[in-house]
């Protein structure tokens, strides 16, 4: 008689329904998960493991002691379809296997069943998650309503709000779902390459703008031409070609409007803005500006503490754009690789990561380059290095290199300069030299006062919290009598 084997794992149903499973799913913490498929289902790491193509027993047991991250959006599928956990829990699309049961008049007979059917309150996850956020059109033609839907999302104060696992949603299907076909559209005057030419030279001009002008100030002005551009595209009359060449323009827009309210301290309009844009982008069929939009969203969701979703959705962006988007475009976009692992503690991938940057910006081709890649230049990509270093407590590597990429800017650029010195003040605060962190501290602070940004106040009040253990220091009483007199005046202006 030949031995008994077990077939392939798959969850239980019964561990799917468990909060506590549901709630490690939703955070794509599959140490946890792994757990509890032991605790609750008796899986051996073997058993886990053993289906999954890519997964090994020895990953498995480093994932489940907390030493290892699953991060990459392949390998979650894998894992998915493998153990027949529903995309609904982990933020993806249906899976091909799945059937969400709604009653007893939709099941399907015995015949059509797959191996697996979704519990029936599936459908109402789902739901939540459309209703949180709204997704791309799985429709064939973009057409006047797709329009107003997208109005709807960008002009909507207190609009849905967007997390990390609807967020990597949106990223999953911008990958899957074909770009809709533009109809013509005949709604009021033609519009011309010469006025679409002037469209897309003022989103290039208030990037310049960004330059120099805090969050708080800008953030009125792109809404304002952000809001007329989507007038123009719901009551002008153009072709699919012309029409895309708009879309593209308010996707454009729409990561310019995001990353000013960040800047602004506005993180709920900034994601609403980044989500819109994926969509405009998508019909556009614009993959490097999705790309852009999805990977400063993948910033903003790691600068607000949730690094692990960061790495996937900064892969996410990097890989949807690798085979599209210029050399210079994939430096920036492995740049927010580098940084989410940089939030996680992941040395080795950060430096990978900043590695690639250095190979792709070395192939980087200018006049191939879209207009919002214009910024990224070596001093930049060594301030990004430095950070991540800081991040990751290695000031003696940090140091040099945000020490003479700072020697290239000027205090014309107030708010850079401010946010690049509280980093070089961090790196003196892990060395232990309060006196040079307290000087650079004082230079961020006087700067940040005469900008208006959200941002670069926001890294100078961390600095103070990290300065309070020395509070016995000389230089640091001056910095924070400084810190309360200049406060106290802007409180008074």
């Amino acid at each position: 008689m030949p031995p008994f084997t077990l077939g392939p794992y798959t969850v239980s149903e019964r561990l799917l329904s468990r909060d506590d499973m549901r709630a490690a799913l939703a955070a794509r913490d599959f140490g946890a998960a792994f757990r509890l498929m032991r605790k609750y289902d008796g899986a051996s790491q073997d058993r886990i493991a053993s289906g999954v193509e890519g997964l090994s027993q020895s990953r498995v047991s480093k994932i489940m002691r907390g030493e290892d991250r699953i991060a990459t959006l392949d390998l979650i599928e894998r894992i998915t379809d493998a153990l027949r956990i529903p995309g609904a829990l982990l933020g993806l699309a249906p899976r091909p296997w799945e059937v969400i049961v709604t009653d007893a008049r939709s099941r399907p007979t015995p015949s059509q069943a797959p191996a697996r059917t979704a519990p029936a309150q599936l459908h109402n996850v789902e739901a939540d998650q459309r209703d949180s956020v709204t997704l791309l059109n799985n429709d064939d033609t973009w057409t006047p309503h797709s329009t107003e839907e997208l109005a709807d999302l960008l002009g909507t104060d207190d609009g849905p709000p967007v997390h990390a696992a609807n967020a990597a949603r949106l990223a999953h299907e911008w990958l899957i779902v074909e770009p809709p076909q533009i109809i013509e559209i005949r709604a009021g005057r033609r519009i011309g390459t010469g006025l679409l030419h002037k469209v897309e030279g003022r989103v290039a001009h208030l990037r310049k703008l960004d330059d120099f002008i805090g969050g708080k100030d800008l953030n009125s002005l792109v809404e304002r031409e952000l809001t007329a551009t989507i007038d123009l595209l719901r009551t002008a009359s153009y072709d699919e070609r012309l029409g895309r060449r708009l879309l593209s323009a308010i996707a454009e827009l729409c990561q310019l409007a995001g990353w000013v309210a960040m800047d602004a301290g506005l993180p709920i309009p900034a994601s609403r803005y980044f989500t819109g844009g994926v969509k405009a982008a998508h019909a556009a069929n614009d993959q490097p500006v999705a790309a852009n939009l999805i990977s400063t969203l993948s910033y903003q969701v790691a600068n607000q503490g949730e690094p692990a979703d960061a790495v996937l959705l900064s892969h996410t962006a990097y890989q949807g754009a690798r085979r599209t988007a210029t050399a210079t475009t994939l430096a920036l976009l492995k740049e927010r690789v580098a940084w989410a692992h940089a939030k996680v503690g992941e040395l080795k991938n950060a430096e990978k990561a900043l590695a690639e940057v250095d190979r792709l910006y070395e192939q980087r081709r200018p006049d191939d380059d879209p207009t919002w890649v214009y910024w990224l230049n070596e001093d930049e990509i060594n301030i990004m290095k430095g950070r991540c270093y800081v991040e990751l407590t290695k000031p003696r590597r940090a140091e040099p290199l945000l020490t003479n990429a700072l020697k290239h800017y000027n205090d014309d650029h107030a708010r850079e300069v401010a946010l690049y010195e509280t980093w070089l003040a961090e790196v003196h605060i892990q060395k232990g030299d309060i006196d040079q962190a307290c000087a650079k501290a004082t230079r961020a602070l006087l700067l940040d006062a005469r900008t208006n940004s959200t941002r670069s106040s926001e890294r100078v009040q961390t600095l103070r919290a990290k300065l309070r253990p020395y509070a016995d220091s000389h230089a640091v009483q001056e910095f924070e009598e400084l810190y309360r007199s200049t406060i106290e005046t802007s409180e008074h202006d």
